[in-house]
This record gives structure tokens, sequence and C-alpha cells, in this order.
């Protein structure tokens, strides 16, 4: 369960019976497109274990997650000691992943005399031979590669990218943030730099600087709402609520409407609307996405925003209703041909489905419908949201 110590629990933490839970998640990356993987995670305590790694493997990023339950309860007397644990393993939150383009993508700009046309097509072979050096964490094979590069052309695209990726590997990551600035000096349309550096500084906790970055990249890639996306994100779990208001509207004015994107914008505007205490204006922004999406997953996530602040529960009950339907007439056409991956994924779609109209029921006040609905939820999904609606 998450645990806030502005309203700390007063009953014992319910983690279920003792058991082993392990789940893998795997992403197809677009083409051209690799990933700075997250560092690994092992935390321990007397509760529970938690363990999570990713890695890649031709083109396919994955993350394999194991958590062990010693325990079925969490005395309200250790609940602090229980905080620190899940606080350090991210409960009720996701890792950000970078993605960055790979380096072959680009041919090289003769900067040099050596960069001749030949020079040219070296690179583009080396850019590969990097690129799979980096998936095996092959630092030294990569430092013989930078070096062949820089023989050939002392200023090619991605050259400072790459020094920053062998950086990280070495875990020297003020070094990769300066490598990715020398990257972008020479090449300002390398805008995947920004959310490289955005990275790194989360990962050394410097949130203001990350804060700056993405606000630098706004500024820089104008047409892309991402990194005004992610700017509100990290606003608002820094506390910032009109301030992050203000980055979802302008990633709402750059996402074309009738898009997915879009969807995902006025989403996030309501959310932050919600958590600035706007809670009328949110209730107009996520209405709206609610009454127009044709997003099962879009249903939920807008329904759950409206839910749980208790406004439009009639509405919220119809569209979770619909998104229900369609999810589970959707499992007639499941086969066991299909990834299992990707039949995991859909199946946490519908368990969270089912979870939100629990929640939505018990606001309405009808308690004997939603109980069965989060009994249900509970029994296939690892999630510290649904255990907390069944308290």
């Amino acid at each position: 369960p998450v645990v806030d110590e502005k309203d700390p629990p007063t009953q014992a933490l319910d983690l279920g019976v003792p058991r082993v839970d392990t789940s893998t998640a795997e992403m197809k990356l677009p083409e051209g497109w690799t990933a700075e993987l997250p560092e690994a995670v092992h935390e321990k305590s007397a509760y529970a274990t938690y363990d999570l790694s990713y890695r890649l493997d031709k083109g396919i990023l994955y993350s394999e997650r194991k958590v062990v339950v010693l325990a079925e309860k969490v005395p309200v007397t250790e609940w602090k000691t229980y905080k620190k644990f899940a606080d350090a393993v991210g409960v009720g939150t996701e890792t950000y992943v970078q993605l960055r383009r790979a380096g072959g993508e680009k041919p090289a700009v003769a900067a040099s005399s050596s960069g001749t046309g030949n020079g040219n097509v070296q690179l583009q072979e080396i850019y590969g031979e990097l690129e799979t050096a980096y998936q095996y964490g092959e630092v030294s094979k990569m430092d013989g590669l930078l070096k062949q590069m820089k023989d050939i052309n002392p200023k090619a695209p991605r050259l400072m990218a790459w020094e920053a990726s062998v950086a990280i590997l070495r875990h020297h990551l003020q070094e990769a943030i300066e490598d990715n600035r020398k990257e972008l000096a020479l090449y300002p349309d390398e805008f995947d730099r920004y959310g490289a550096i955005t990275w790194i500084q989360l990962q050394q906790k410097d949130r203001a600087g990350a804060e700056d970055t993405l606000r630098d990249w706004a500024k820089a890639d104008v047409s892309n709402p991402q990194p005004l996306m992610q700017l509100s994100q990290l606003l608002t779990a820094d506390g910032k609520a009109v301030e992050s208001v203000r980055a979802a509207k302008d990633a709402v004015t750059r996402a074309p409407e009738s898009t997915e994107k879009h969807e995902q914008t006025l989403l996030l505007l309501g959310a932050a609307e919600m958590k600035a205490d706007m809670k009328d204006d949110a209730t107009v922004t996520l209405r709206d996405l609610l009454q127009k999406t044709d997003n099962p997953e879009m249903m939920n996530d807008a329904a759950y925003e409206l839910a749980d602040a208790g406004r439009e529960l009639a509405l919220d009950e119809e569209k979770e209703r619909v998104a229900i339907e369609r999810l589970t007439e959707e499992t007639k056409s499941w086969t066991l041909d299909e990834s299992q991956t990707v039949l995991k994924q859909k199946t946490q779609m519908l368990l969270a489905s089912w979870d939100t109209m629990a929640w939505i029921l018990y606001k309405e006040g009808k308690t004997k419908e939603a109980l069965s609905y989060a009994e249900a939820a509970k029994m296939g999904r690892l999630d510290p949201i649904v255990t907390v609606h069944l308290l």
C-alpha cells in the first residue's frame, strides 16, 4: 500500500497472503531508437523484497520484476519502516525510461577534411556496432569504436552522445550530462539529448535541474508536447501544482486534436487541475474528454480521476461500464499464439477497470457491488491502490 505521512494509517497494512509475484513487460522500440537503461532496483525489508531489472535485446526493451511478500500484514506501529521500503522501490510510480535515437540514424556531416563520403560509410558501420556493444554493456569495445569515430571525424554527429552513453555505463553521470550538452552545442536539433540529460538529473535527484532542462527542451523543440508533459508531471510530483497546470495547458496546444497524444495531454491537464484544487476546471476538462474518447484505457483513467474527486459519478459509471464491456469482448478473440506479455498487459488493463468501477460504485454508495469488483481486481492485480480501495 501507499503510505502518506500527512495521513498515517490507523490500522495494520494488508499485504495479502505471502507469495512470490513475477512479471515481465516488453516494449518494441520504434525503428532507429534505443533506450537508456535505468539502474536495477534491489530492496529488502522484513515484510517484502523487490527486484527490478531492465535489458535490451534486438530492439525490444524488457523490464523484469519480482516481488516476494513475506508477511500478510505490517503492524501499524511499523508503518514508517514500511514507508522507507515503499519509497525506495517507488510504490505507486513507474520508472522513467529515456528513449534516444540510435546513432546510425543520421549521416555524418563533414566537419573536417577526414569527413569524406567513404568516412561517412565507415561511421554508419560504427554506429551499428556501438548499438550492439551498448546493449551488452561492452564499454572497452565502445571506447575503441569511439576512437575510430574521432579519427574519421572529430565532430561526427552522435559522437558526444555516445560518449555520454559510455559515461553512464561507468556511472559518471555528471560527465554524461556535459557530453550531451556538447552534442547539443554541435547539433541543436538533437532534441533527444534534452531527455537524456533530464533522465540523468533525476537519477542524481536534481529535480530543479531536470525542470530547467525540460523548459529548455520545450523552447528548442517548439512543436513537441512531450517536454511539457514531462515537466507537468514533474511539477505535480514536486508540489508545484499551479506551474504544473500551466505546463499541461501549453502541452495541449501542441498536440493536434483527434490524436491519441491530444487525449493524453487533456488527461494530464485534468489531473493537474485536480491536484491544484481547480476542481471545477478539472471536471470540465475530464468530462469533455470522457464524453468524446473512444479509447477504453482513456475512459478508465478519466473516470477514475473524476470519481476520486466525487465528480460526475453517473457519467463515470456509464463510461466505465462501456470500457469494461469492450475490454471483456476483446478477450473472446485472445489466443495462445499471442505474446504472453501483450496478453498480460491487456489483462492488467481489464483488472484496472474493475478497480476503477469498484471505486466509482463505492463513491455512489453501492458498496455491495463495489466490493465484488474490488475483490475481483485484487485477485489478479498487485497494485497498492487496489488494496487501499478494499480497506
